[in-house]
């Protein structure tokens, strides 16, 4: 689920989100822009009176080289949408004046104008500080959105305009009276994958040493640092921490998986080659073909699908027979729950961490926090994309909201019946995880008509298109 769409849940009302654009894509955007023929103007207001051209922005050209460009459209208060307030939109944030909104068209050469989106700015939230801002490139468009109540947000969306399409998002969430409760979410949604940045703060367990006291805090969210997009790292700065995120590709509404079926490449994929995921303990595996993947997705927030891949596991599970699970092979789960212990201040409440570990033949294995909850296990073989055997298994709590403040996952590789080496989703420091996101839902409309989504193709869930 978008970001926008989560805070539709809590009845914050927001619309369309916005994007980050490089300074790349701008280029070319001040040039002369292709004028709207007179049937193109005639499509563009139809039997709207009060409709008028604000300007026309040129987007460069479609994969066929032919020109773009971007009309913004105002409206008048007799042309309001059904859906807008009463009192009509605020599309002029330096006048109390209401309107009946903006609109954004695509117009190419010999085509009929395909509309983009509608805004109507009422607040976007109850503090009404509700805000638009849209920029045009090259073949993109960038709409910037900020809203909320106490708790405020702000997002950024880049689409393609030709075909028009949802590309990358990146949200902050914060609420007003909380310092440091600021976390973002950057999401690829071409890959259907997600990462987040927090406060260090806010994202430390009730016994971490590291936690703030600091009463003053930091309000928003922490800046994402331009190296992330380089290196993802665990602890980008002194006061921030990153992850990733589990991704659940199939939507709220998606049936369970079916037994038998394998994770593609919809699923987030760790590997103990230190390629993908944070390597948290020993050395890289030596050769790509000793290295072990594994996949996860999540359906709902009391479900995993986890996939792994271990050429090493047969003769590592031989070497650890007689002792402990943790020296075997073995997956880990992290959740989190608020603490029992937590005070009325003004900070994030702080959180218990509770992990517990699964062996490769499904026997649960309660660890740190002594977790009371612990998932069924329904496990199967299949075969990948690139037609090696994957074991699968689905983990399934009877809590509906497991994953609500967080779950990380971790692989842990043996060698010679000892513990090697361990990828996760998030940095873990004494045992620790210094941060675990929830869950992010990709619902299938989020992509616009054409966009990214995840569905089965013989008998594997793959990214389409």
């Amino acid at each position: 689920m978008s970001f926008l769409a989560r805070l539709h849940d809590r009845g914050l009302r927001p619309a369309l989100v916005g994007g980050i654009l490089l300074a790349s894509l701008l280029a070319g955007a001040a040039a002369a822009a292709m004028t709207p023929t007179d049937e193109q103007k005639a499509a563009l207001c139809g039997t709207r009176a009060s409709c008028r051209i604000a300007k026309t922005t040129d987007a460069g050209t479609d994969e066929g080289g032919r020109a773009l460009a971007v009309v913004e459209l105002h409206l008048g208060l007799a042309d309001k949408p059904a859906e807008a307030p009463e009192e009509g939109c605020s599309s002029d944030p330096d006048s109390e004046a209401k309107d009946g909104g903006v609109e954004y068209w695509l117009i190419r050469a010999g085509d009929a104008p395909t509309r983009l989106m509608a805004l109507c700015n009422d607040g976007y939230g109850a503090a009404g500080v509700g805000e638009d801002e849209v920029t045009v490139g090259n073949n993109r468009l960038i709409h910037v959105q900020s809203g909320g109540s106490a708790w405020r947000w702000d997002a950024s969306l880049t689409y393609s305009l030709s075909p028009f399409r949802e590309l990358h998002e990146r949200d902050c969430s914060y609420n007003t009276l909380t310092p440091d409760s600021g976390t973002l979410l950057d999401l690829d949604l071409h890959r259907l994958q997600a990462r987040s940045l927090a406060w260090r703060s806010a994202a430390a367990s009730s016994g971490d040493a590291g936690a703030s006291t600091d009463e003053e805090g930091e309000m928003g969210c922490p800046d994402w640092p331009a190296s992330l997009d380089e290196a993802f790292v665990a602890q980008p700065t002194a006061d921030s921490v990153a992850a990733y995120v589990v991704p659940a590709p199939l939507g709220s509404a998606a049936d369970p998986v079916a037994q038998g079926t394998a994770l593609g490449n919809c699923a987030l994929s760790l590997s103990t080659d230190g390629s993908r995921g944070f390597l948290v303990f020993g050395k890289p595996a030596d050769s790509t073909a000793d290295a072990a993947e594994i996949r996860v997705i999540a359906q709902g927030y009391n479900e995993l699908l986890l996939q792994l891949y271990d050429p090493t596991a047969v003769a590592a599970l031989e070497a650890a027979k007689g002792k402990s699970w943790v020296q075997a092979p073995h997956v880990e789960i992290w959740t989190a729950v608020q603490s029992a212990a937590a005070d009325d201040s003004d900070a994030p409440p702080a959180l218990d961490f509770l992990q517990f570990g699964i062996g490769l033949d499904g026997k649960v294995y309660p660890g740190a926090g002594k977790p009371a909850d612990l998932p069924a296990v329904e496990r199967w073989s299949a075969t990948d994309e690139q037609d090696r055997p994957v074991q699968v298994m689905r983990l399934h709590w009877e809590d509906q909201w497991a994953f609500l403040s967080g779950v990380g996952i971790v692989y842990s590789q043996s060698l010679n019946g000892k513990q090697a080496r361990l990828v996760a989703t998030t940095g873990i420091v004494k045992n620790r995880p210094l941060f675990l996101p929830t869950i992010w839902t990709h619902e299938p409309e989020d992509s616009g008509q054409g966009g990214a989504h995840c569905a089965v193709e013989n008998r594997r869930l793959m990214l389409q298109p």
